[in-house]
């Protein structure tokens, strides 16, 4: 759009639209007075009417005053006649006293069937408040505009009536009256416009003509035609601007000049720069292509990749990296990579690049990753060195690969092979309760017959405690094959592992062990269940490949880690055990898939024991091998890092009877085990009250604190069938004690919170069944834990 236009359009905007405004304005002022004008002049005539009744008394003295009535009548009915307009007069019961029309006379008003209610309401405020209102009457005559007006006694306390004039004429010359004016004035409004369109062409063009000519002229010189000067000669900004054009068309000529003159200088020396450019772009191109080849190898991949310095600061991620942990690959850049990875303020103890800066191989390590919205994610990263100007170690690069649906894959093979290896070790899990069950119940039977024979009764109580006690070993081995998941690491003893475990393993079947293990064993930081579950597997194979029965070799050494191993063990220390059986070996084109998921060679396998078993001892940083000859047998070995850390020996006061006193509140489910529990501690020293689920608990505990006599300590079962367990329960009343002394109770070795019991809130934790030494030992603990608050 021209400038011409622009400004026409401007004029004709500022004044147009004022003139516009303003027609509008007074149009609508002037209607609106006018309006108002006819509603008072109505308004005042009513009110003469109404105020000559008022002082004829015409409501007070019906009955005398019949011929003010008809005079009243007569009025109304001239009025009609001469004015054309009507007056209804209405008494207090709102009927019609006075109308134009006769008939209408003794009729309760409103008469008409539009907006009857809204009148109605209109009349009753009238009478009410003396109120003046106007309305619209729409009958089969036409429209009409009342104005209605109270008629009091001479007093003007009480309102009688109500008289209603119609104006509809005196309304409608009015609004002809505004209308005209209004076409007066929009008339007047057109005609200025169009004026102001005239006058904004011709002002605009006196402004914008010489400007387009300055245009012209700017576009030659800028096309390099330094010839033409500007000829306006006008006083004002536009000839100012004219004449800045000509001394800048004089310098610009003279500049050009100089700049020809340079041109020609350097022109020899550009040819010299440009085969010097030509020559470094071929070497930045080449350098380039293979850049962007890498890029492009290292952005495509699926596998996250990261270059990280030694100083663990990160150089560059890619965006499979990035997309592992829900970020984008510029929030890594020049921060640290524990931090950044895996939210650590020191550098990771399992971190494979370290080891890899060290002795320049490839390192390998399954961990956790964090993501932006602090969700974890299990990551497999492997570690390549990378070699600096100087031959050494300049970082390292990390390849990670997400395992998450892996493990959980893992997880649920765990699972499903715990049902196949419960099926096979079911009958020697009976067979031995069974055996443990007779031996109690005989002895039950034989202390009865030996009452009054103090001695006797004790010999076979002692025997019915010692097999309750072997019964829960049996359990809580059961409990401990069960587990599965992320390893959770405790130091152990590798020789009592292999004793449980694979004695557990043995029960009830035709198969004996001999065991081959020095008694200076490291021992290791390992899942107790989780690695009891790998020896449990590889002994069930044994005993299904042996039917006939026979003997497996179980041995075990500790081993430094060198290089001339055959094996890449990352740790400097390992036990190895290694497991033998005398069956019929494996097929040498077969034995490299016996760790694959799903493969096995039995018609009732599930191939999931020895994957299993791979994938524990892969998370635990361990190794495993298998060797095997046709006809003589198979051996396992397993290598487990080894630890520097000593097992703690138990305290040798451990199994004395610790008495005290205080006061216990037991909630328990099972009333056997809570009376059972209770009597143990009243023996103690106690004083105990009981509670069946935790409602009962908490309205003991609470009502105990109120009355003064708040206890020492709760012992809370964990598990509720069908009412509040003793979580939820702790919860409640952590509320209004925080300093509560808690002790969970359990049978369920494999809950979360008896492995974490402290972090829930318990101070102490009672797994079932106990014996009095265990209970009395946990519960001194804790109650002397803090100094006792009870009244």
């Amino acid at each position: 759009m021209t400038i011409n236009k622009k400004l026409t359009l401007l004029f004709i905007f500022l004044t147009i639209t004022p003139l516009l405004f303003l027609g509008y304005y007074s149009i609508d002022k002037t209607t609106g007075i006018v309006k108002n004008y006819a509603v008072e002049e109505a308004k005042a005539q009513a009110e003469i009417i109404a105020h000559t009744l008022t002082l004829r008394n015409f409501f007070t003295n019906q009955a005398a005053s019949q011929t003010s009535f008809n005079d009243l009548q007569h009025f109304v009915q001239d009025f009609h006649h001469l004015y054309h307009r009507d007056i209804v007069v209405l008494d207090s019961q709102l009927m019609v006293v006075a109308d134009a029309i006769p008939q209408n006379i003794g009729v309760k008003y409103p008469h008409f069937e539009h907006d009857q209610e809204k009148i109605t309401a209109i009349m009753q405020n009238i009478l009410s408040h003396g109120i003046k209102g106007t309305f619209r009457e729409i009958s089969g005559d036409g429209t009409f505009e009342l104005v209605a007006v109270p008629v009091t006694n001479l007093s003007q306390k009480d309102i009688k009536g109500v008289v209603i004039l119609e104006y509809s004429a005196l309304y409608n010359a009015s609004l002809a009256t505004a209308h005209n004016l209004g076409k007066t004035i929009l008339t007047g409004t057109i005609v200025l416009s169009i004026i102001t369109i005239l006058l904004s062409f011709f002002f605009s063009r006196q402004i914008s003509r010489p400007i387009q000519y300055l245009s012209r002229i700017a576009k030659k010189l800028g096309a390099g035609d330094f010839s033409e000067q500007s000829e306006i000669t006008s006083q004002d900004e536009i000839g100012e601007l004219a004449n800045t054009f000509n001394k800048m068309a004089e310098n610009l000529q003279q500049l050009v000049a100089r700049e020809r003159e340079s041109a020609r200088d350097e022109a020899a020396s550009n040819d010299r720069l440009r085969r010097e450019i030509e020559e470094r772009l071929k070497t930045e191109n080449a350098l380039r292509e293979s850049e962007e080849l890498y890029r492009s190898l290292v952005e495509n991949i699926r596998l996250g990749v990261s270059l990280i310095d030694n100083n663990h600061q990160v150089i560059m991620v890619n965006k499979a990296h990035a997309n592992l942990l829900k970020k984008n690959p510029a929030d890594f850049v020049g921060k640290k990579c524990f931090k950044e990875f895996e939210g650590r303020d020191q550098i990771c103890p399992h971190c494979p690049g370290v080891l890899a800066m060290q002795d320049m191989q490839v390192h390998e390590v399954d961990t956790s990753g964090i993501k932006d919205d602090g969700s974890q994610i299990r990551v497999r990263i492997k570690a390549f060195p990378t070699l600096g100007q100087d031959g050494q170690a300049s970082g390292f690069i990390e390849v990670v690969e997400d395992i998450t649906e892996q493990e959980k894959i893992e997880t649920e093979l765990h699972r499903a092979k715990h049902i196949e290896l419960i099926g096979t070790l079911a009958g020697g899990i009976a067979h031995d309760f069974n055996n443990l069950l007779s031996g109690i119940l005989g002895n039950i039977t034989l202390a009865r017959l030996y009452i009054g024979q103090e001695k006797k009764v004790i010999e076979k109580l002692d025997i019915c405690e010692k097999a309750v006690g072997r019964a829960k070993n049996l359990s809580q081995q059961l409990l401990t094959f069960s587990r599965g998941g992320s390893p959770v690491k405790e130091i152990s003893s590798i020789i009592d592992l292999l004793n449980d475990s694979i004695s557990f393993a043995l029960s009830g079947n035709n198969i004996s062990c001999n065991y081959l293990l020095p008694p200076d064993l490291w021992a290791a930081e390992i899942d107790y269940g989780q690695m009891g579950q790998v020896f449990q597997n590889i002994v069930t194979n044994a005993i299904q490949v042996m039917p006939e029965g026979g003997f497996i070799e179980v041995t075990a050494q500790n081993i430094k880690n060198n290089a001339k191993k055959s094996i890449r063990l990352p740790q400097e220390k390992y036990v190895k055990i290694s497991i033998k059986d005398h069956g019929p070996g494996i097929a040498p084109e077969i034995i490299d898939r016996i760790f694959d998921p799903f493969f096995t060679t039995k018609v009732k396998g599930s191939g999931l024991g020895l994957a299993i078993c791979y994938s524990i001892i892969n998370k635990h940083h361990g190794h495993i091998e298998v060797e095997s000859e046709i006809g003589t047998g198979t051996v396992f070995h397993i290598y487990i890092p080894a630890t520097d850390r000593v097992i703690l020996p138990e305290n040798p006061s451990a199994e004395k009877v610790q008495k005290g006193t205080g006061r216990i509140l037991i909630m328990d489910d099972e009333e056997l085990v809570r009376e059972t529990a209770a009597d143990l501690l009243c023996s103690l020293g106690y004083k105990v009250e009981m509670a069946s689920d935790g409602l009962e608990a908490i309205d003991h505990y609470r009502k105990a604190k109120s009355a003064g006599q708040k206890y020492d300590l709760v012992i809370l079962d964990l598990t509720v069938p069908g009412g509040m367990g003793g979580m939820k329960a702790l919860n409640k009343l952590l509320e209004f004690d925080p300093e509560i002394r808690a002790i969970v109770s359990s049978g369920y070795a494999n809950n979360s919170i008896l492995a974490n019991y402290r972090q829930h809130g318990f101070r102490g934790i009672a797994t079932k069944p106990y014996t009095l030494q265990d209970l009395s030992k946990v519960v001194s603990e804790v109650i002397t834990l803090t100094p006792s608050i009870s009244s």
